[in-house]
């Protein structure tokens, strides 16, 4: 068989394929809230001595069923509800904000700054919401002002830096609405298929830890901002991962693990094919208790199936990522590659976030409109070799002023620029036996 591309799931979010036509749908009351309470704040605010140019707001309505087993016995069942809000608040201009980079002599990044979960009630109620959104605007804004504040100090006395790139870029308003899911789980069913996935694990005495994770998230998201976008979003996905380890004589672990995503119940495998894979799992391991340990190696190989995904993923994909190129915490592999060949002539790489499906599979990394409210589209990354392009969020880079919809964020952190469905095509591929002779050739 020839296989031609090769998919990296970067970000595990989707959307169902029942989903109603975006024009079909109604807006939720909380779009209704969180777009009364964006005018209220852009007409408080903007009296203040240093107004706010930018603002938006984003609820995320989390539907959560988790059921957890080992070796045949249930570990945990649950189902949780939650929403949460998040604030984006810049002041200053689009060339220079409060979220400019500066130099302080220690790491960039600070986790208790940029962490930031403000949770928010599951019932529409417009005073309980309304109430929370003003309360955490009124602390975003006075923190954003000092930030600024800071960054202007900062920018009088600093070297010029090498990007000279605003901080921020426009993006056209934007209006889509889809029609939120319930999510409908049936505890007992799943409870009832994870007992039975691991209990063959239980037959063999030298595995100490066996489990099985089953997973089914409903995320609805209601954004809005001042460039006038109005967005409602419905992102269900379903995962199964199962784990085995084992320990050879000499006391190494041994871990073996199968996992599974998809937009739907029915996209994940039947209970015959998991079974059949926890059957290759458990003799994967009673060979690893016995295999030889093999010396350490440098030199040509052949990365095939999911090592070829993680390889391109975590070595190539993160390092295409376009704020990466700005943060001088970065490695900036290829900040100055653009135009040159950094891959064979025969390899292209995209990013999609509007593929859904290739063949019978779900691609968990699609979505319509990134998390600053702009369109997702494809972008050619490397075309036949040639780097063309970064993945964009509103952050500019030298040479890439504009976002091109890859701007995401967990919930509590800022945005920034990540991988969708990343994408691997070859031009000429070859079999598994004459890439193998070309291995040995090359040895």
């Amino acid at each position: 068989m020839r296989h031609r591309r090769l998919i990296c799931t970067a970000v595990l979010l989707c959307f169902c394929p029942h989903v109603l036509k975006a024009q079909d749908a109604k807006p939720s009351p909380v779009l209704s809230i969180l777009k009364t309470e964006l005018d209220r704040s852009l007409q408080t605010l903007k009296t203040q001595p240093i107004p706010p140019y930018f603002l938006s707001y984003d609820v995320t309505d989390d539907q959560v069923v988790s059921i957890n087993a080992s070796f045949g016995e249930i570990t945990n069942s649950s189902r949780t509800h939650q929403r949460q809000l998040d604030v984006d608040l810049r002041v200053g201009d689009y060339h220079l904000d409060n979220t400019h980079l500066i130099a302080t002599g220690f790491p960039e990044f600070n986790f208790l700054e940029r962490l930031n979960f403000i949770q928010v009630p599951v019932e529409d109620n417009p005073e309980a919401l309304r109430s929370i959104i003003w309360y955490n605007t009124d602390r975003k804004f006075k923190a954003t002002v000092e930030q600024y504040t800071k960054v202007k100090t900062a920018v009088q006395v600093a070297v010029a830096p090498e990007d000279k790139s605003d901080d921020f870029s426009r993006a056209p308003a934007a209006t889509y609405l889809e029609a939120p899911l319930t999510l409908d789980v049936d505890p007992k069913v799943w409870e009832e298929k994870v007992r039975k996935y691991t209990a063959p694990f239980a037959r063999y005495g030298n595995l100490y830890e066996a489990q099985a994770y089953f997973n089914a998230d409903i995320e609805t998201r209601w954004y809005v901002n001042s460039d006038g976008s109005v967005i409602q979003l419905t992102h269900p996905v379903y995962r199964l991962l199962i784990t085995a380890i084992s320990k050879a004589d000499d006391g190494m672990e041994l871990p073996r693990y199968e996992s599974y995503s998809a937009i739907s119940l029915q996209g994940l495998p039947d209970d015959a094919s998991i079974l059949k894979d926890v059957d290759r799992m458990i003799s994967d391991l009673q060979a690893l208790r016995n295999a030889p340990i093999v010396d350490p190696y440098t030199g040509p190989a052949v990365l095939s199936g999911r090592a070829s995904g993680v390889f391109f993923h975590e070595i190539f994909g993160h390092r295409v990522e376009g704020h990466r190129q700005k943060s001088e915490a970065e490695g900036q592999t290829f900040k100055k590659k653009v135009g040159e060949s950094v891959l064979p002539a025969n390899f292209s790489v995209y990013s999609d976030p509007t593929l859904r499906r290739l063949g019978n599979t779900d691609l968990v990394g699609s979505y319509e409109y990134d998390n600053e409210g702009v369109k997702a589209r494809r972008v050619v990354v490397v075309d036949h070799g040639i780097l063309k392009n970064f993945l964009m969020s509103r952050s500019p880079i030298e040479g890439f002023p504009e976002s091109n919809g890859h701007g995401r964020n967990q919930q509590g952190f800022a945005a920034v620029a990540r991988q969708s469905n990343l994408i691997v095509d070859i031009s000429d591929p070859v079999s598994h036996a004459e890439l193998k002779k070309m291995l040995i050739d090359e040895i």
